[in-house]
Formats: structure tokens, sequence, C-alpha cells
């Protein structure tokens, strides 16, 4: 009786807060960013005294789950007050998938311990998970980067995630926008065999977009980076040049790394976004 009595107890708890989401694009191909604008309206009288973490799932049409963007709040749920509206942005971008067709984004709030997920405002699609937009997975087009020269082999993960390890340069090479341009463009050095910082030039045909510094073993960072049409010259083919001004090689700093490869920076997404 007294785990019924906490059964009825936890369901009649009222809702804490509104979720809402907005995509920048309604449709995305694999590999193509998506800048997702979350946002929470705390509601009247809510008291949230744990700490809760985003739980972000996109399921096909038949609810079976493709991918996931779980995350953590850049405001701690126990300090949110009635009223407030906390909103924040992520760029996420599609993974490699074989699936075409809509998807549902559901999302909930959940703790890492045994407490259940909160309840929210909205269409609960099970477990107090709560659907709250939909994209379009499209087929594969030439806004997404090949890695032409100057890389090794493709690295991946289970989860779907993958990177390049470029050498002192790589070129990757797109169709040409034909007009200006995000250079969606996420790096960054993991290893800690190199101690100093390195500095990556980007380059569009001959022009100079940027000049990046990346710090071995910091986290991975996303640049987006404005491209004139210009840039791309009349070619059809747009070509990316990264030019690296410190490389390494693994095993000749530390003999028990074993890698002999020449390692610059590791890019995982290099994507050209047309500004409409």
């Amino acid at each position: 009786m007294l785990c019924s009595a906490c059964d009825d107890a936890e369901a009649m708890k009222p809702a804490v807060a509104e979720p809402m989401v907005r995509l920048s694009a309604p449709a995305a191909p694999p590999g193509y960013p998506i800048d997702m604008t979350y946002r929470f309206r705390v509601l009247a009288d809510s008291k949230i005294t744990g700490d809760y973490h985003v739980m972000v799932h996109f399921a096909d049409q038949n609810d079976q789950l493709l991918f996931t963007d779980d995350h953590d709040l850049p405001v701690p749920t126990n300090t949110w007050k009635p009223g407030q509206v906390i909103e924040y942005q992520r760029t996420w971008f599609m993974p490699a998938t074989s699936y075409t067709g809509h998807v549902t984004i559901e999302l909930g709030l959940y703790s890492a311990g045994a407490e259940p997920r909160l309840r929210l405002l909205g269409t609960d699609v099970g477990s107090r998970s709560y659907a709250v937009g939909a994209l379009d997975v499209t087929p594969p087009n030439a806004t997404t980067g090949v890695y032409r020269t100057g890389w090794h082999a493709v690295e991946r993960l289970p989860d779907g995630s993958e990177w390049y390890w470029m050498k002192k340069e790589g070129v990757v090479e797109f169709a040409n926008p034909g007009k200006d341009s995000v250079l969606y463009l996420m790096l960054d050095n993991p290893s800690d065999a190199l101690r100093d910082a390195q500095h990556v030039s980007v380059f569009a045909g001959d022009a100079l977009l940027d000049r990046l510094t990346v710090t071995p073993e910091q986290p991975s960072r996303l640049y987006k980076i404005p491209v004139p049409a210009t840039a791309w010259g009349g070619d059809p083919v747009g070509r990316l040049r990264l030019a690296v001004d410190k490389t390494f090689v693994p095993v000749e700093i530390r003999k028990s790394l074993v890698d002999s490869r020449e390692l610059g920076v590791r890019v995982f997404h290099a994507v050209i976004v047309p500004i409409l």
C-alpha cells in the first residue's frame, strides 16, 4: 500500500515547466547542422530540488529511437524560479544514417539518480517524454564536405560520431554554393602528446577566412565562419584548405603511444550552409 500511495502522489505532481524547441531548418541530410533553440518557461509554484538533465530523443515513424542529444542545462534546475525563462542554443549535426523520412523530437528532464523524470506541460508520449518538434531526414547532398587530400582514414565510434585526422594540410571539397555561406567547422586535438597550442589557417580557394587556435586536450569547438560568395570563384567545386603550423608523430614523442602517423588536428564536421 505504501508503494501504491507513493505512486499516486507522484502521479499527482503538477508540471514544473513548459518546454519549447525551435529549429533553424525543417529538414536536413546526414552531416548537416541544425541550430536548436531550447526554451523552458518555469510554471507558477514550481519548486525543483534536484539537478536534472535534458533528454532529447529523435524517433522515426515507428517510434524507434534513431538519435540522441542528451545534454546538461546552462542553468541548473535547482536554481529555477517560478516565471523564469531559460533559453539557450545548441548546434546538433544530423548523424550518418540510411534512414530518410519524418522524425519526431521528444524531450524530458531526468535525474542521474533514481528519481522519476519531471512532469512537463505538453504532449506526453510516454514515461514523461514530451513531443516538442519534428524534422525530416533527407538524402545526402553536397553541402557536407568530401575529404580529398591530406587526411588519414575516417575513424568512427558505435554511436555514429566520426572524425578525420589531418596531416600538415587538408583539402575538403564541396559543391560551390554560389552565394554567401557559413562554414560550420568543428575540430580539436585530444592528444596529450603535444603541449603547445596549434594554429590552423582556414582558406576558401586562395582567400584566408580565419586563423584558429587549438589547445591540445581541450573540448572540441565549433566555429561558424562566414564565407563570401567571391571566395569560391567560378569553379563548380568549392575547395576548403586547412593548414596547421605544428604536427606531431605520437610514437616519436612517447613510444607507448604506438601511432606513427603525422597528425595535425582532428576534424569532426566541415559543412557549408548557404545564407538564404
